[in-house]
């Protein structure tokens, strides 16, 4: 038998141990799950985050998204659920990945690398989202789709089936299950809501009252005329590169001393459809918008 003294070392000792093991084991993990609950569809409840330790731009104690279960968000990496954002199911997000504003990921769905996932989307199914890929607004991806590379979805876009989306290429309303990276007119329709008419697409730019350029003071659009780019940038993976910029009608704030452009432009001098607007290497000016 011990004795009392002995029992007592025995217990200190455990004590300690015990509480290493778990100093060890929260120095390993960089988040817990607190008693904060909400529940959601299907009586799932799921519990808010809280982080142990400072990474990325997070600091010890923050308190983050919501997870059904530590499974839903990994402990290694940067990644990360912000405040009103939601992760359940047998969803992973892990890496460097990001989940913000009230966006939502569930199902089998998973959301790694730099990807981010934001506004009101959600990603659902056996859906990727990974790379650079930015998904926002209210779209959906679901299904077995993949978003991935510099993709950006965002709007009303509606991802699914089997379908890539691989390149800077930026959707914002309609269905689609098409490659984007290989359609430019599907891109244009679903990302500006624009369609060609006999080889031509009617589009909107904002220019100074002069009609001279917002990006080059040297540059005049002539009413009536054709506006030609001899450098301009053939890189279709570049939105901001050298060219005309355009988009639909409602991109544009109105502004003291801009006025909006209408022009049209061939089907073969458009360069690339990206972040909710086009860039051609030329156009012909129509005519002075009434707004």
């Amino acid at each position: 038998m011990l004795a009392l003294g002995s029992i007592q070392a025995l217990n200190t000792l455990e004590k300690n141990l015990t509480q290493e093991d778990k100093s060890a084991k929260l120095g390993f993990m960089k988040y817990e799950l607190t008693t904060n609950t909400k529940s959601v569809a299907n009586g799932i409840t799921l519990y808010q985050i809280r982080a142990l330790k400072d990474f990325s731009i997070v600091r010890k104690g923050d308190l983050g998204g919501w997870i059904q279960k530590t499974e839903n968000l990994s402990q290694d990496g940067k990644a990360w659920i912000y405040k009103n954002a939601r992760v359940y199911g047998n969803a992973q997000v892990f890496e460097n990945a990001k989940v913000l504003g009230h966006a939502k990921v569930y199902g089998n769905a998973s959301v790694f690398e730099n990807a981010q996932v934001y506004g009101y989307a959600s990603v659902y199914g056996k859906a990727m989202v990974h790379g650079n890929a930015l998904i926002d607004g209210n779209a959906l991806v679901y299904g077995c789709a993949r978003v991935y590379g510099d993709a950006c979805v965002y709007g009303n876009a509606r991802i699914h089936g089997n379908a890539l989306v691989a390149q800077s290429i930026h959707l914002n309303s309609g269905f689609t299950t098409f490659d984007c990276s290989q359609n430019l007119l599907g891109t244009i329709r679903n990302s500006l809501n624009l369609m060609p008419v006999n080889g031509e697409l009617l589009f909107y730019k904002r220019v100074h009252s002069d009609l001279s350029s917002e990006f080059d003071s040297s540059f005049y659009y002539k009413i009536g005329e054709e506006v030609v780019v001899e450098d301009f940038d053939p890189n279709t993976a570049i939105s901001c590169g050298t060219g005309i910029h355009g988009s639909h009608a409602n991109y544009y704030p109105l502004e003291e001393n801009r006025v909006i452009l209408a022009l049209s432009a061939k089907i073969q001098d458009i360069i690339c459809c990206q972040e909710g607007k086009i860039r051609v290497k030329k156009a012909r000016v129509l005519g002075i918008c009434d707004v």
